[in-house]
């Protein structure tokens, strides 16, 4: 369809740009190139075309070079190109040039705090010092209102399995507000990250200070990640504390059943750590961690 249109409209630079792009989507490089170049032969100027060039150039690794420069020099005509600042991220984070890559995202954020896309593009590089910062200076741009939108940009890099940018978008929301509506991503990234001190911190900062943890909307599993966590960090008689409590927990009443029987694993694991406390062995957690 489009190759037809372009036979109708050959001086329409967007149709061969389209063309192009839809060349990329299939690999077929060659032909994107092609259709790239009769799109700037009639529009040489265009910041997106150029753009699209040097991601084409980047891809088939033709001439990274070449592609990195494009794309300084469509920045030097136009800093504030979001679409260019995040190409050239890209590619430097993609080389192995992460400090570059970190460069040009900040300096693009300066004036634009509240561009989510670049904000990914950090977190995707993982400095969690550049990242902690940043998040605290998207969050006060109010780019985001809403817990729920909060919870669903994490929950795109939860299932990627990126956890430590999920904690951190997390702990960002919380820290800012002190209040999550929804705890279990936030503690199980924690874990599978490693990040144990933190859990225990969470614990001790937001379960051991209110009367009442039923506010908080911890679920059970949750609660067996901070055993976990607690043990993980030498805290043994913390975690025995916190063990005995579930495991006594009348889980009779809690609906659906689904829920249920994950309840009922969480105490049969749970009783096999108090066992192995009460024991006076050392806790085998690389046999009885779920998460291991």
């Amino acid at each position: 369809m489009l190759e037809e249109l372009t036979m109708l409209e050959p001086f329409n630079s967007v149709y061969w740009h389209m063309l192009s792009q839809q060349y990329v989507n299939n690999d077929d490089y060659n032909n994107a190139l092609q259709a790239i170049d009769y799109a700037l032969a009639i529009d040489p100027k265009s910041t997106n075309m150029l753009v699209t060039k040097a991601q084409i150039l980047y891809d088939m690794n033709q001439d990274r070079e070449k592609a990195r420069s494009m794309m300084r020099e469509v920045l030097l005509e136009d800093p504030d190109n979001a679409l260019a600042n995040h190409t050239l991220a890209a590619m430097l984070a993609l080389d192995g040039n992460t400090e570059g890559a970190l460069a040009i995202i900040r300096n693009y954020l300066k004036e634009h705090p509240g561009d989510k896309e670049a904000i990914d593009h950090l977190l995707t590089i993982g400095n969690r010092e550049v990242d902690n910062e940043e998040l605290n200076r998207y969050f006060k741009s109010g780019a985001l209102s809403t817990e729920q939108e909060w919870v669903a940009w994490a929950d795109t890099f939860y299932q990627r399995e990126q956890y430590q940018a999920c904690a951190d978008i997390l702990l960002c929301r919380l820290y800012n507000t002190d209040s999550l509506f929804d705890w279990t991503q936030l503690l199980e990234s924690l874990y599978r990250c490693g990040r144990y001190s933190e859990v225990v911190e969470l614990y001790r900062k937001y379960v051991l200070r209110v009367r009442d943890i039923s506010g908080l909307s911890l679920s059970l599993p949750d609660a067996l990640i901070m055993v976990l966590s607690l043990l993980r960090e030498g805290y043994q008689n913390a975690a025995k504390e916190l063990a005995d409590f579930i495991v006594n927990y009348n889980i009779s009443d809690i609906n659906p059943y689904e829920k249920r029987l994950v309840a009922i694993g969480v105490q049969s694991v749970l009783r096999n750590i108090l066992e192995a406390i009460d024991s006076s062995h050392d806790v085998p957690l690389s046999s009885i961690d779920p998460f291991a």
